[in-house]
């Protein structure tokens, strides 16, 4: 139920530093999206995301714009 209403808090709260909920990943989903934000920031993907504790990524829309669950950090070597 708080997972759910999390985006609220961006709208009902006129402050300075937003509060932010995040899932909790374990370790190796952790590592899996910290390679995949490193992707993001290089530009290489569109976006990155977690859901239900599964890491997404969202290809570039040169690359067809598609949204791939990543379960290991070596699916990503090749993007």
């Amino acid at each position: 139920m708080v997972y759910g209403a999390r985006r609220q808090l961006h709208t009902s709260r006129p402050v300075k530093t937003p509060i932010y909920i995040n899932e909790h990943l374990t370790k190796k989903s952790d590592e899996v999206f910290a390679a995949c934000r490193g992707l993001w920031k290089n530009e290489r993907i569109a976006a990155t995301l977690t859901w239900n504790g599964s890491v997404l990524i969202k290809h570039l829309m040169s690359n067809g714009g598609q949204i791939v669950k990543v379960n290991e950090i070596s699916e990503i070597d090749g993007l």
